[in-house]
């Protein structure tokens, strides 16, 4: 029976987790380093030979299993955010819209910024749909004459506002304003200077009614210098 000898090793304490140094006997052939080496090789922990000197893996592993983990999360996390972010509809920073209906293909155009830009002498149909609706509708024109033919086809009880006014920093400058109109109007005006402007169509009245209105639909032209 060959000599045991002792080897140090690494080892990582079970209930405080710190490493400490141990001394490992190697008994060469015999049963009690038979027992002695299974029981080693059952433990939880393992033992990893790098020139030919014996180091404890378990940081290793704790460091690699915290990696994949936190790998795994964050996938899970930015694989969510772009299927909200995918099954959202697109909204608006600048102010609520609403979806186009069949009595208004213009809509949203509740704000300059998403109005449609209109051309000279051509008929566009749209609606108030509801109490606080409001619709614009943007023209880039040149000095001159402005012109709006406008027609109402509904029989509400409710009144049109109408206001025609040069692009701003906010809501522009009101160049030509009409209230209360009941029925078809003409509107006329002289356009100062070449630019941005915008017809902004509202029922003033209905938005102070408590009762939800029915569509109001109506048509108009435009008659400028492009």
């Amino acid at each position: 029976m060959r000599t045991p000898t002792i080897r140090r090793v690494l080892k990582i304490d079970n209930n405080s987790h710190r490493s400490i140094n141990v001394d490992l006997i190697l008994a060469y052939s015999s049963n009690y380093y038979k027992k002695l080496h299974n029981i080693y090789l059952q433990s939880v922990y393992k033992m990893v030979k790098i020139n030919s000197t014996y180091y404890h893996s378990f940081w290793r592993d704790l460091f690699v299993k915290k990696v994949v983990a936190s790998l795994l999360s964050l996938s899970l996390v930015l694989s969510a955010s772009v299927s909200a972010l995918a099954a959202e509809p697109a909204k608006s920073l600048k102010a609520p819209q609403k979806a186009a209906s069949a009595n208004d293909p213009y809509e949203p155009n509740d704000d300059p910024a998403f109005a449609p830009y209109i051309n000279s002498n051509t008929s566009y149909t749209a609606a108030i749909d509801h109490n606080r609706d409001a619709d614009f509708f943007n023209f880039y024109a040149k000095p001159g004459d402005f012109t709006l033919a406008f027609s109402r086809l509904s029989a509400s009880k409710h009144t049109f506002n109408i206001f025609v006014r040069k692009q701003g920093e906010t809501k522009g400058e009101t160049i030509k304003s009409q209230f209360g109109i009941k029925g078809n109007t003409t509107l006329s005006v002289n356009i100062p200077e070449e630019g941005r402007y915008y017809i902004y169509i509202v029922s003033s009245d209905a938005a102070f009614d408590t009762t939800p209105i029915n569509p109001m639909p109506y048509t108009f032209k435009a008659f400028f210098n492009q």
